[in-house]
């Protein structure tokens, strides 16, 4: 996920929040984890059943309900908590972040297959 976080920043994309959905929602050592790697504040959603919901959000765009999704989508409130990021940390797994993506680098050429 923070991968991906760095990815957008570098494609000029600034991430602000980060909304966890499903069963990932519902650990708070999880959520704690990714607020603090990512430094943003995570809002996580207290409903269970976050596919029914995309799938009630596709449904009425076939239905003509909305002509985009995220029209649809947008309609849709979601009860969430939010779970700040500790600043210590944040800088702590900056550190592992950029001794694990030279790890990564150093292993990709066994990744590939011939």
């Amino acid at each position: 996920m923070h991968d991906v976080q760095c990815r957008l920043s570098e494609l000029g994309q600034e991430c602000q929040r980060i909304v966890a959905l499903g069963g990932g929602a519902h650990s708070e050592v999880w959520l704690q984890i990714r607020a603090d790697l990512s430094g943003l504040p995570i809002d996580a959603a207290t409903t269970v059943d976050s596919c029914a919901l995309g799938a009630v959000v596709l449904a009425a765009v076939a239905c003509g309900e909305g002509a985009e999704i995220d029209e649809v989508a947008g309609r849709i409130e979601l009860n969430t908590r939010r779970v700040e990021p500790s600043a210590e940390r944040h800088g702590a797994y900056a550190e592992h972040h950029r001794r694990y993506r030279e790890l990564f680098a150093a292993l990709k050429p066994l990744f590939t297959s011939d």
